[in-house]
Formats: structure tokens, C-alpha cells, sequence
């Protein structure tokens, strides 16, 4: 039984291009501290591998799901699994996570709190929605104890706005985290220019990274690219006055990757 047809995707708020305004499908409900290098239950011996990631990034949810899914279906192809958007009702947002069968049943998979069982057979779950309830409750409880730990930080707790070199760091990065190819482009706003990172997680769907809010997702075919990227940076309140893509330069490439990556 698979609750996740016929798209896995049917949970996250679309992004209309031309009918309707951009909105975000996920943003993390909480960001890392510099001592969340671990997670709580990624050597679980009855559970499926945690597979953390090489670095977090801001608002990186998605970003980090696609990767652990990619990995997961890659190493384990007999079983399944897919992005669901849960909410986080003390954290204040919505966050996106894994949901993958092992053995049987269904476990959860976040960026910080590592896998963690939903306690559902496989074979009886009803719905999309019971998982939801399940991973909702459990991660909520292991959230709260990283919180307490010092190992995270809720958005209240991190008001702070991200540096232009932090930006840069950080869709570096999620580019590299990517399993599929990204695109980076520079918003022109005034006199200075901020990262997006526009990808296509799967066919048909399409996806912008901004570090400052997460990742805005749609289920369409866009002809435009730079037109999504300044629809999605004008409904996060940027002032567009312009769209241009990324050229690399391979020597700050490696700088900026350094400068994420290690401690």
C-alpha cells in the first residue's frame, strides 16, 4: 500500500505561476547552532541510516530531504519513500522531513533529529494523514529536546538577517547538497544582489532555495526561468530590478564551499 499516490508532492502549497502569487511550500521551523552536529537518532540499530548531512543550511529543509531520499532509494531501491511537509505548532512553521518504509513499517527522517519511528505497519496505514499526526507528535517531542539541549534554536530565537556572505555560503552549498542540478541566480535589489537557487526536484515540479525563507515549490513546466525566480523573490518582499544568472568562478567556488563546510 503506498499512501503517498499518486504524488507525493500533494501536501505542499503551490506556487501558481500566472494564476496565483508565490508562497512557500517549506520553511525550516527552526535552524541549527553550531553545536547541532549530530543527531539524536542517527545510529539507531532498527531503523533505517540517518545519512546526515555534510553541512546544514539555512531554511533547509527540502533541500536536505531531496538529499536523503536520493541516497536512500538509491541504496535501499526495494523500499519507498517521500518529502511530507509537517507543522511544528511550538516552533511556529511548517518543516519538511523524509518518510521512508523499513522492514515493514514507517520510520521519519530529519536534517537534525536523525530517523525516528512513526510506529505504523506499512501495511495498515490508511492515509497520508496518519503519518502526519505521528511524525508531527514525535518530532515535536525530539525538537523540544534539541531546544533544551542548546542544539537548536527556534526562528524567534534567530531574528537575525543573514550576511551577503552568508547568503552566498549557503546556496553554494544547497547546490552542492542538491541530488539533481541547480541553477543559481543573482536578484538585482537597489545597488546589491541576492543568491536564489531555482531546481527541479522531479519532472513537472520546480523549486527556488532562498536561505532567508526556505524553498518555494510549484507542479508545472516553466518556459521562463528567471521570470519564476523574480516571481518568487517579488512575493518574498525583495525589490527586483533585475535577474541574471550565476557565472562561476572556480577559485571562489572553492572558497565559499571551505567556508560552509567546516566548523
Amino acid at each position: 500500500m503506498d499512501p503517498f499516490h499518486p504524488s507525493p508532492f500533494r501536501h505542499l502549497f503551490a506556487l501558481l505561476l500566472g494564476v496565483s502569487a508565490a508562497v512557500l511550500s517549506c520553511s525550516s521551523a527552526f535552524s541549527a547552532t553550531a553545536a547541532a552536529s549530530r543527531s539524536l537518532s542517527s545510529s539507531s540499530p532498527l531503523g533505517p541510516p540517518a545519512f546526515p548531512d555534510a553541512c546544514h543550511v539555512p531554511e533547509g529543509c527540502y533541500v536536505s530531504t531531496l538529499a536523503y531520499l536520493a541516497r536512500f532509494q538509491r541504496e535501499f531501491p526495494c523500499e519507498t519513500g517521500a518529502p511530507l511537509t509537517v507543522v511544528l505548532r511550538s516552533f511556529g512553521g511548517p518543516h519538511t522531513i523524509a518518510v521512508v518504509s523499513w522492514r515493514g513499517r514507517w520510520w521519519g527522517r530529519d536534517e537534525y533529529s536523525g530517523v525516528f519511528d512513526l510506529r505504523c505497519a506499512v501495511a495498515e496505514t490508511r492515509d497520508i494523514d496518519q503519518l502526519r499526526d505521528a511524525a508531527e507528535f514525535d518530532l515535536g517531542r525530539l525538537s523540544s529536546r534539541l531546544v533544551r539541549a542548546g542544539r537548536i534554536k527556534t526562528d524567534s530565537d534567530s531574528l537575525e538577517e543573514l550576511s551577503d556572505v552568508a547568503r552566498r555560503n549557503a546556496v553554494m552549498a544547497a547546490a552542492q547538497l542538491l541530488p539533481c542540478p541547480g541553477q543559481i541566480f543573482w536578484v538585482r535589489r537597489g545597488r546589491d544582489e541576492v543568491p536564489f537557487l531555482y531546481f527541479q526536484p522531479t519532472k513537472g515540479v520546480i523549486a527556488v532555495y532562498d536561505p532567508a525563507n526556505g524553498t518555494a515549490t510549484a507542479e508545472c513546466t516553466p518556459t521562463d526561468i528567471p521570470g519564476v525566480v523574480a516571481t518568487v523573490a517579488a512575493r518574498l518582499g525583495y525589490t527586483v530590478a533585475g535577474v541574471r544568472p550565476h557565472v562561476p568562478s572556480p577559485s571562489a567556488e572553492r572558497v565559499a564551499s571551505v567556508q560552509i563546510i567546516l566548523p
